[in-house]
C-alpha cells in the first residue's frame, strides 16, 4: 500500500514532502510520531488532535506545528482526507527563528515549545506553494533558491506564532473551531449569518461577536480567505476564471478579483501569467501578501488561543459543495 508521506527534497538545514491520505487508509486516524520538526500547510479541513491537548482545525488559512517525535491524531471532516506540505527543520534553526521573534528557548528537543498552529498570511501560502512546486522538480531544482525559501516560511511563520495570545473563554473557543468546521466544509455556499448561526445553536449576534472575539477577524474574512486559498490551488490549470468565481462562491468574476487581490496582493490573471516566477515570492514579499504579520498584529493578536474540545455539534456534511 502506498505510504501518505513523501519526502522530495532534503537539503542542509531542512527537508520538504508531502502527505496524501484519503480516509479509508489504515494510517489516516494515527500516522505515527512527527518525523521531524515540522511546519504543515494544510490543504484540506482536517481536525488534528496533539497527544494531550485538545483538538484543533487545521485548514488552509493556518500552518500546523509539530516537535519532532509528537504524538498526534487526525480526524477527516472532507472526503478528500488530508492533503498538506510539510516543511522540515533542524532545531537550531527553529529555535533561531523564534528568538529572532522575541521568543526565546533552548531545548533542543522541542524546538517549538508548546507552538500547535498559527495564522498565515495568503502571500505566505502561496510561497509554501510554490516551494513545493519547486521541490517536485527534480533535476531542475535550484537549492539555493529552495533552501532560502525554506528559511523564509519558517521566519514568517514564527513571526505570526510568536505573539502575544489573550486569554479567552474555553465556550467561545468551542463556538469559533465549531464555526471553523462548518466553513471549511461548506465555504463555497451562500449560507447566511443567520443560517450559520442556526446550524450552531446560537444567535447572529452572538456568533458574529464571539468569532471575531477569538480569531480577530469577521466570519466573512474567514470565509473569503478560505475561498481565495482554493482559488490559489486552481488557479494555475487553467479553468476560466469566471467559472472558478462561481464555482467557488463569488457573486461575479470582478468580485472574485477584488477579493482575490485584496486578499492575496496579486490578481487572479496576473498570478496565472507569473506562476514561474519564484523569486518575487521571497524578494518581494509583500506583492504576494495583503500584509506583513507585523502589520496585521493587531488583528490576528488573538487569533490562535489554546482551543477547547467542541461540545457545539455541527451536521456533518458530505464535504464542500463545489
Amino acid at each position: 500500500m502506498k505510504q501518505p508521506s513523501r519526502s522530495l527534497y532534503r537539503g542542509a538545514s531542512g527537508a520538504i514532502g508531502s502527505f496524501r491520505c484519503a480516509p479509508g487508509h489504515p494510517r489516516f486516524r494515527d500516522s505515527g510520531p512527527a518525523g521531524g520538526h515540522l511546519i504543515v500547510f494544510p490543504r484540506e479541513p482536517v481536525v488534528i488532535r496533539h497527544a494531550g491537548r485538545r483538538p484543533v482545525i487545521a485548514d488552509s488559512t493556518v500552518v500546523m506545528i509539530y516537535n519532532q517525535r509528537q504524538e498526534y491524531t487526525r480526524e477527516a471532516l472532507v472526503p478528500a482526507g488530508d492533503r498538506c506540505e510539510w516543511f522540515a527543520f533542524d532545531a537550531a534553526s527553529v529555535l533561531e527563528a523564534r528568538a529572532a521573534h522575541g521568543d526565546r528557548a533552548d531545548d533542543l528537543e522541542r524546538p517549538f515549545g508548546e507552538l500547535m498552529r498559527a495564522p498565515i498570511d495568503a502571500g505566505t501560502y502561496v510561497l509554501a506553494r510554490r516551494a513545493f512546486e519547486h521541490a517536485r522538480a527534480g533535476a531542475a531544482i535550484d537549492a539555493h533558491w529552495l533552501e532560502e525559501a525554506c528559511a523564509t516560511l519558517l521566519d514568517r511563520v514564527m513571526q505570526w506564532a510568536c505573539g502575544v495570545r489573550a486569554p479567552v473563554a474555553p465556550a467561545h473557543v468551542e463556538l469559533a473551531e465549531a464555526a471553523r468546521v462548518l466553513l471549511a466544509q461548506r465555504f463555497c455556499e451562500p449560507l447566511s449569518l443567520g443560517e450559520l448561526a442556526a446550524a450552531l445553536g446560537v444567535s447572529a449576534f452572538h456568533l458574529a461577536r464571539v468569532f471575531r472575539a477569538v480569531t480577530g477577524e469577521t466570519i466573512h474574512r474567514h470565509r473569503t480567505e478560505l475561498r481565495v486559498r482554493a482559488a490559489i490551488e486552481r488557479v494555475a490549470d487553467g479553468v476560466p476564471l469566471t467559472r472558478l468565481a462561481l464555482e467557488l462562491g463569488f457573486s461575479s468574476h470582478s468580485h472574485f478579483t477584488h477579493a482575490f487581490r485584496a486578499t492575496s496582493g496579486i490578481t487572479p490573471s496576473a498570478l496565472r501569467a507569473r506562476c514561474s516566477i519564484v523569486d518575487e515570492c521571497i524578494d518581494s514579499p509583500a506583492s504576494w501578501g495583503s500584509s506583513s504579520p507585523a502589520a496585521a498584529r493587531s488583528r490576528t493578536a488573538r487569533k490562535m488561543p489554546h482551543p477547547a474540545a467542541m461540545r457545539h455539534r455541527i451536521p456533518r456534511s458530505t464535504g464542500p459543495r463545489r
